[in-house]
């Protein structure tokens, strides 16, 4: 009779289950006999990536044709290549006829699959920042599954509108995932630019997986981006200088419209309500007046339209309102304070009454006297 491996090669995967079962086959014969399994380790395998090394005696009873061997597979959670072995039939021993031989080599190769791919995201899909609180800001690279080491770069896209001055840096950063190293955390370097001006947003990506320890078994998760919008710190308020005004008629009159804080350029109106005693007519025009302000404007000044209409009349009086800040930095700021203020007009037409003389003289005889008022 003969004794051989039922296969010439097995595969197997790291974990699933933890033990695997090849098979000796005896081929003729019934006697009772015993033969040795025996591992090689002259592949990528070693003795630790099973729970036992030890030269396995298998016993063929009387008439017993198959036995099954045990393979002591280690789950060792290393994130690996795969791993090969040679199983060999050896030392067949007590061969009650006599008759036994081992069949050509009786021996088969063994692969070890590994079981520890792992993939590489961020831990959240879109991070919300405030410029200059803090300076930094931090967001989590995880990764799920596996334990080896492994780099990974993190890519910023300023494919928003945000631009490479939003940050202190904009150049790649490569994470290095030491081995058992699950979450790493990355500070983001928000530049804090003193510009009130709209929220931006930017992108992360990951990309470039390398120095891959598990040898290939590492991805990148779907995407593997996140959307980071910065919320600007830059707040202003925009107000006219004063609560009351008095102007002339026939007299050139202006207003300052101020802003507080920030920067960036913006519009702001600038409207006339006639609910006063002044009517249109008092004002060479009653259009509203779009007051813009450049990046660096504090203060801009609005020459009022008041007409000199020669009426004698009463003081005068209208109301300025601010309102529909607009464009660029608009989001960022606040109408507040002085959102209005009453405008008063001093009649510019005085008159007077009076007779022409002081003193008149008329004789009885006269009949009548002339004076002029």
């Amino acid at each position: 009779f003969t004794v051989d491996l039922g296969a010439a090669m097995y595969t197997v995967v790291e974990g699933a289950p933890s033990t695997y079962n090849i098979t000796a086959v005896r081929t003729g014969g019934t006697g009772f006999f015993t033969v040795d399994l025996q591992y090689t380790f002259s592949g990528s395998a070693s003795a630790s990536d099973l729970t036992s090394a030890a030269t396995v005696t298998l016993t063929f009873a009387a008439g017993s044709f198959v036995e099954n061997v045990t393979l002591p597979i280690d789950d060792d959670a290393l994130a690996e290549s795969d791993e090969g072995l040679t199983v060999t039939l050896v030392n067949l021993a007590n061969d009650a006829s006599g008759q036994g031989s081992l069949a050509g080599s009786a021996a088969a190769t063994v692969t070890i699959t590994a079981n520890d791919a792992y993939s590489v995201d961020f831990g959240a899909s879109s991070y919300a920042v405030t410029e200059g609180t803090p300076a930094t800001y931090d967001v989590t690279v995880v990764r799920s599954g596996g334990t080896g080491a492994f780099d990974v770069d993190l890519v910023f896209a300023l494919a928003g509108n945000a631009t490479a001055a939003d940050l202190t840096s904009s150049a790649t950063v490569t994470l290095g995932f030491t081995t058992g190293e699950m979450i790493k955390t990355v500070s983001l370097p928000i530049f804090d630019d003193g510009i009130a001006e709209p929220a931006e947003d930017f992108t992360i990506s990951l990309a470039n997986l390398a120095n891959d320890a598990s040898a290939g078994q590492g991805s990148v998760a779907g995407s593997a981006s996140a959307a980071v919008t910065i919320a600007a710190s830059d707040p202003f308020d925009v107000s006219l200088d004063a609560a009351t005004y008095a102007v002339s008629e026939g007299v050139l009159s202006s207003v300052d419209v101020q802003r507080t804080g920030g920067a960036g350029s913006f519009n702001v109106d600038l409207g006339f309500t006639l609910g006063g005693t002044a009517v249109a007519a008092d004002l060479g025009s009653t259009a509203t007046i779009t007051v813009a302000f450049g990046i660096n404007d504090m203060t801009r000044t609005v020459v009022l339209p008041i007409a000199d209409d020669t009426l004698a009349e009463a003081a005068e009086n209208f109301t300025l309102t601010l309102s529909n800040l607009a464009t660029g930095v608009a989001a960022q700021g606040s109408i507040t304070g002085n959102a209005t203020a009453d405008v008063t007009i001093a009649a510019s037409d005085p008159f007077t009454v009076g007779l022409d003389a002081a003193v008149y003289t008329v004789s009885e005889s006269a009949g009548s006297l002339s004076i002029a008022v």
